[in-house]
């Protein structure tokens, strides 16, 4: 649960980046990937998330880590997405393709069926769907599910 939930709150933080340097890029996909396996498989054993941990690891981050693009009571679990914004959409499909070839040997997950399946776990974790669109200053103006 603490590394699931950490993941969530590392994506929805670095997608708030407005412009996300290059360097941030490599290996980001495969915390999609994990995020996907780590939610099924608690899902499987019948765990619900933890709210109260979010919350938790949410303050450490932010007294902690502290980023300046990141308003932290922004990561709720009612405002958390850890959904791409379009513009990282490709150079995270090219991570996800080199990661396949070297970690991750799971042929059963292309990138769009990775994508699709991180939307459907942030809309059944807060109704929030994909895709989002973002104002002139890079922030996510969130759509809800009906």
């Amino acid at each position: 649960m603490h590394c699931l939930l950490e993941k969530m709150l590392l994506l929805h933080e670095l997608y708030r980046i407005p412009e996300i340097p290059s360097r941030y890029i490599p290996g980001t996909s495969r915390h999609l990937y994990d995020i996907v396996h780590l939610y099924e498989k608690l899902q499987g054993e019948g765990v619900k998330i933890d709210w109260n941990l979010l919350n938790k690891l949410r303050m450490h981050r932010s007294r902690w880590l502290g980023r300046a693009t990141t308003v932290y009571r922004e990561s709720c679990h009612r405002k958390l997405c850890f959904i791409p914004p379009f513009r990282l959409l490709g150079p995270l499909m090219d991570d996800y393709r080199r990661l396949r070839k070297e970690v991750i040997f799971d042929s059963s997950w292309e990138f769009p069926v990775l994508i699709g399946r991180i939307q459907q776990i942030n809309a059944s974790l807060n109704g929030i769907q994909w895709p989002y669109l973002e104002n002139d200053r890079h922030q996510a103006l969130l759509t809800k599910t009906a």
